[in-house]
């Protein structure tokens, strides 16, 4: 079939691409380096990269085609689609199951290595042929894996009259978003690895650290973004009245998101001091390989989780491909070892390096302590033949430590100097912010009389005022050099660095969601069984459960309760939880009524109707403090990761050095 057809010349193509463009560069015996010898056969790879850029973008909208056509011939389409289902149901079902998933990923990843192969900027070109051999092995992988064991295009014998539509618990708006976002930032991650796998072998291993800037920034920035995305869906979805519960595969998430963090803040220390040389090396490779072992254990069978796809080939398959990744970059990093060597060192405990190392070994630990959690199942089930699993109060108690202690870091990070700096200086910056914290940490602890919510609370205002009080130090003294009204001022400081002060943005956005995960601490629920025109209270409101009403709609029937919510007398908002039951998936699900506010979520789920006792209701409810402020902390964080984007284009010049060119194909002198 053409779908899958298309799949087949992308493969080729990707394939090619792989050997032509290292073979188009030659060693160079004077410098020690490699330069394109043969640009035209440079020039036919970079062409093969964006064919197979076409080629996949086809095939894909060949499959959606099929799904808006509802070709149920097509057993991928039968199985996640139906006739009934809206369309942006219909436009996202090409990610619901293991062979769309997959060729959503060599969607991706063909953009990103489209993107990356047709950029002229110097700094690039220079690493562009053995990073696109990177690139296009792992583009033939999926491929090959999306064209032989998951080939989404595979027909049915008998065609049935309708599909089985979506599983009820993909019908969110978060399915639309939270899936491709995610997919962005684990895919993005190998481009970083792509480039300093190039740099260690025709060692230019000095500009790497610069040239993917821009390139680690993004897939953080998204894959941080999916992380968000994924926890608000659980939130409003799964009816458990939480956001994280450490599953194995949001643990998988995590890990290369705590890891190219880590890689973000070390990168400072390399491209400023030029230290950090091998570590840097060592995080790129992490985060890459973290991400492939996310995707290894989605799809392997071997963990249980609501994000997991059903046991498949496919997952010995990822193995081998997570194997040869993780050798492959060791394997680069030890032979090109000599060339990461530095004279440069650190200078002094107290200095911003120091700040950005510490913090980079609390990151790892975390991953480290993650990492274990989520595979000692496996191990237990190895050694002992039975499976061990650790839940969340385990990932509670050890990551706390690891949170408050990066919070801090960050925070002293912010204020302390380059190479040397003054412990008087240092806490004379800090001093402000630390008062602040205390001050908001003392009146949270008389407010709740908890000592874990008040530290809890300390950590994320000092990180917050650390932050506001740089940004308004700097709008100050701008304002007195420019003469400009302090708005105006700050407006124009972000355009000038937006690396320094978007990073704070980001600071400021982590501590806001810290202080929302700290109303945790307060969450109380409760269950309760009433008719129709009965009253209750919780929480400090009356809920005046109104009437049930029934109704089909072409996939399911609805049970929707209407509940009128009453602060004192005063009528406040009215909620209108669901449980359906989906007749294709022989399956109840719940829809959430929540009531947000800055203080607390009012969160009900309709869990259960009792039509023998006049349609008696089942509703859990949870009082949920805080929680909006997760999603507003990640909203500035956000805004401040796209800030610190536009310093991958204003990149601060050393005096007399030019703007980089856009230049041509560096071609090797004839011998």
């Amino acid at each position: 079939m053409l779908g899958r057809g298309l799949l087949g010349i992308a493969l080729a193509f990707a394939a090619y691409a792989a050997v032509a463009a290292p073979a188009s560069t030659r060693r160079d015996a004077a410098g020690g380096g490699w330069t394109i010898a043969r640009p035209e056969l440079f020039e036919s790879a970079r062409r093969a990269v964006v064919a197979v850029l076409v080629c996949v973008a086809g095939a894909a909208g060949l499959l959606w085609y099929a799904f808006f056509t509802r070709d149920f011939s097509i057993a991928y389409v039968a199985l996640n689609t139906s006739r009934s289902a809206a369309p942006w149901y219909t436009f996202s079902a090409l990610w619901a199951g293991m062979a769309g998933s997959l060729l959503l990923w060599c969607l991706i990843l063909s953009v990103y290595t489209a993107v990356f192969a047709t950029r002229r900027r110097a700094e690039l070109v220079r690493l562009q042929p053995w990073a696109i051999a990177v690139l296009g092995g792992a583009q033939a992988f999926f491929l090959a894996i999306t064209v032989g064991l998951a080939n989404p295009f595979a027909r049915v014998s008998v065609i049935p009259a309708d599909g089985r539509g979506l599983n009820p618990l993909l019908h969110s708006p978060g399915m639309v978003i939270h899936p491709p976002m995610l997919y962005t930032g684990l895919i993005g991650l190998i481009v970083p690895f792509a480039i300093a796998m190039s740099a260690l072998v025709t060692r230019q291993s000095r500009d790497w650290v610069r040239a993917t800037r821009t390139w680690v920034l993004i897939p953080w920035l998204a894959l941080g973004t999916g992380l968000v995305l994924g926890g608000a869906w659980a939130y409003t979805e799964l009816g458990w009245g939480g956001y994280w519960g450490w599953d194995p595969v949001e643990n998988a998430a995590l890990m290369p998101w705590l890891a190219a963090t880590a890689l973000l803040h070390s990168a400072q220390v390399e491209e400023r001091r030029g230290m950090l040389r091998t570590w840097n090396v060592f995080l790129v490779t992490s985060a890459a390989v973290l991400a492939t072992f996310g995707t290894f254990l989605t799809r392997s069978g071997l963990l249980s989780s609501v994000h997991t796809f059903s046991e498949s080939p496919v997952g010995r398959w990822f193995f081998v491909f997570l194997g040869v990744q993780a050798m492959v970059g060791v394997g680069v990093l030890v032979w090109r070892l000599p060339d990461l060597r530095t004279r440069a060192a650190l200078d002094s405990a107290v200095s911003k390096e120091a700040a950005f190392l510490a913090n980079n070994l609390v990151f790892c630990a975390g991953v480290l302590l993650v990492l274990w959690g989520t595979l000692l199942p496996l191990v237990t089930q190895a050694f002992f033949g039975s499976q061990l699993a650790v839940g969340p109060p385990f990932f509670n108690r050890v990551m706390t430590p690891v949170g408050a202690a990066l919070l801090v870091l960050a925070s002293v990070g912010t204020v302390v100097s380059w190479r040397r700096a003054s412990v008087r200086r240092t806490l004379a910056r800090l001093a402000p912010s630390a008062a602040a914290a205390t001050a908001a940490a003392v009146a949270a602890f008389a407010a709740k009389r908890s000592a874990s919510f008040a530290g809890m609370i300390w950590v994320a205002a000092l990180l917050a005022t650390t932050s506001v009080v740089e940004i308004a130090r700097a709008t100050r003294a701008r304002s007195r050099l420019t003469h400009l009204p302090a708005l105006r001022a700050l407006a124009g400081l972000f355009p000038r660095n937006p690396r320094r002060y978007g990073g704070y943005l980001v600071h400021l956005g982590v501590a806001v969601v810290v202080i929302g995960m700290a109303g945790s601490f307060f969450r109380t629920q409760t269950e309760v069984s009433v008719r129709p025109g009965e009253r209750f209270r919780f929480a400090g409101y009356t809920f005046a459960y109104r009437r049930l009403e029934q109704f089909g709609a072409p996939d399911k029937d609805v049970n929707l309760a209407i509940v009128d919510l009453y602060r004192g007398r005063t009528r406040v908002g009215v909620l209108r939880p669901q449980l359906n039951f989906h007749r294709n998936w022989d399956q109840p699900q719940s829809e959430i009524a929540i009531r947000t506010s800055p203080a607390a979520d009012v969160y009900v789920v309709l869990a259960a109707i009792d039509p023998s006792r006049g349609n008696a209701s089942v509703f859990r409810l949870h009082d949920n403090p805080l929680v909006a402020w997760i999603w507003i902390g990640a909203l500035v964080a956000v805004a401040g990761g796209l800030t610190a984007l536009l310093a991958g284009r204003r990149r601060p010049r050393a005096p007399g050095e030019q703007r980089p060119a856009r230049t041509e194909i560096p071609v090797a002198e004839p011998v």
